[in-house]
């Protein structure tokens, strides 16, 4: 199977603009931003509408088949372009559009390759910025390689990779429906408790309640003074329940804790420790 580096399978990479407010350029376009680009693909409800030249709309407009990727702030995220825009739309300066060689590529094939998670991990070595993170798509493109099975099979793949996102889709439908059930439940049984349709009666919290307080607040351990004292106690008691399940099961342990080879060649146990006298009384194959 062949891995040609992006760079060589990609016809173009686009950047996209933000414009101005409608009506102050020569073309009035909706833009999709970062936030547009969701899991189950581009939220063209809410695209806001600006205004930008007929250049500019030439360059970033949108048409079938058209990857986006996030290239500031939320980097890596992904969406494609299904079906023909119902108006004149355009990338943000956000998001670059990516258009692969359909000689060589199906663009659903290529989708679900950009889309996976491994892509987005190959991905970090190219974002830099701390408050505003900015991806050098670029350099990435140059650098990342991508495996390219015959046509045949990549439309197999996709279409696998795409009745299994279905799957998901109907899955995340009939979750966001058992969680309106309770609620319709509630509903059915008391009525709106904000409008009180059925006339129950109403009393201040105050009068049924005995005593309303927030919780306590707990001294975090490490402003404490016997902060080592009581870590040396913890890690004593959770190395004697380590040994005493590695005794139980017949494995030998050494160096033991002295205290405890005393305890276990003397008549009696040290009296502080409950588990030195469970493990003078247990079995063992030391």
């Amino acid at each position: 199977m062949k891995m040609p580096l992006l760079s060589n399978v990609l016809a173009e990479t686009r950047s996209g603009f933000w414009g101005s407010e409608p009506g102050e350029g020569e073309v009035d376009v909706r833009v999709v931003r970062n936030g547009d680009l969701q899991e189950d693909g581009i939220r063209w409800g809410a695209l806001p509408l600006r205004s930008v030249s007929t250049s500019e709309f030439e360059l970033a407009s949108l048409v079938v088949g058209d990857i986006l990727i996030t290239t500031s702030g939320d980097c890596g995220y992904t969406a494609q372009v299904e079906s023909e825009p119902q108006v004149p739309t355009i990338a943000s300066n956000f998001i670059r559009i990516l258009r692969f060689d359909s000689s060589e590529v199906v663009p659903r094939f290529a989708f679900h390759f950009v889309h996976s998670e491994t892509f987005r991990q190959c991905l970090v070595p190219y974002i830099r910025g701390t408050a505003l993170k900015n991806l050098s798509l670029s350099t990435a493109v140059q650098r990342i390689r991508m495996p390219l099975p015959p046509m045949p099979q990549q439309r197999r793949i996709a279409e696998f990779l795409d009745a299994a996102d279905a799957l998901r889709a109907r899955r995340r439908a009939a979750l966001a429906q058992l969680d309106t059930l309770s609620h319709s439940i509630f509903l059915d049984m008391f009525g709106d408790p904000i409008s009180n349709p059925r006339t129950w009666p109403t009393v201040r919290l105050e009068e049924i309640c005995e005593r309303v307080t927030v919780g306590i607040v707990v001294q975090p351990a490490y402003n404490r003074r016997d902060t080592k004292r009581q870590t040396r106690v913890e890690f004593a008691f959770h190395s004697h329940l380590v040994k005493a399940a590695a005794l139980l099961r017949g494995h030998p342990i050494r160096p033991w804790p002295r205290h405890l080879r005393m305890s276990l060649s003397s008549p009696r146990p040290c009296s502080p420790c409950p588990v030195c006298q469970f493990l003078v009384s247990a079995p063992r194959n030391i």
